[in-house]
């Protein structure tokens, strides 16, 4: 006999047992806050790639240094460019796909919200800054944490916890000091709704791992993870 456990019916009575098996849910079913669907998040990103044509792989490496600076720090995105000889490869027509999607109308933060929703793009992230070690020496100096932590030191790395298996335990004690500190300092990008939550984590900064507590940064695999055979 399957295990079982008592539901609930509409009316709130305890009523019929169900099949513990009825109550495993995929992690993708469930919107969370701060999130947007993935598949949105792709096709949007699949719009932008076409109007700047460029390289599909290239694009997403380039759109991974120009968020891991920032999402909300700053507002200019018109002269934020993914290559700085190429003015047409401005962000602002990814912020304007932003700001038409409607299952963004009420974030004020719409850019972070979209890359913690696009598929592999936090983990793409944290293997871009590896394999940077410039970009990763500026990033934790930024954050004032040693620079083997420079991998969990931008303002959407809070998505990474979606698959920790690769993270150490002091990156994420690091990580979650460096959402709360990016919380209080940082504006939004975009200001089109109703509501001042952008699903980011709130409190006091908390300290740093000290660094006897701190385990090296294994790098993760150069694999882009959503790119591949969609270009």
């Amino acid at each position: 006999m399957a295990p079982t456990t008592t539901g609930m019916t509409q009316g709130g009575d305890r009523t019929d047992v169900v099949n513990l098996e009825d109550l495993i849910v995929s992690p993708n079913e469930v919107l969370r806050d701060g999130r947007m669907s993935g598949e949105a998040a792709l096709q949007i990103f699949r719009k932008f790639h076409e109007e700047i044509s460029k390289g599909f792989s290239e694009t997403q490496v380039h759109l991974a240094i120009a968020c891991c600076y920032g999402t909300s720090t700053e507002t200019n995105f018109r002269e934020r460019l993914l290559w700085t000889t190429d003015r047409a490869t401005s962000m602002m027509p990814l912020i304007h796909l932003l700001e038409v999607e409607p299952s963004l109308a009420s974030r004020r933060n719409k850019l972070r919200v979209f890359c913690r929703s696009l598929p592999g793009f936090p983990k793409l992230t944290r293997d871009v800054i590896h394999a940077n070690p410039w970009l990763q020496a500026k990033l934790a100096a930024e954050r004032g944490v040693d620079v083997q932590f420079g991998g969990v030191c931008f303002d959407y790395a809070d998505a990474l916890n979606d698959d920790v298996s690769y993270l150490t335990v002091a990156e994420q004690q690091v990580m979650q000091s460096v959402a709360r500190r990016n919380v209080g300092e940082g504006r939004p990008a975009l200001i089109t709704g109703d509501t001042d939550d952008d699903g980011a984590a709130r409190g006091p900064s908390e300290r740093v791992a000290p660094l006897q507590q701190r385990a090296p940064v294994q790098s993760s695999s150069n694999r882009i993870p959503f790119g591949g055979s969609m270009s």
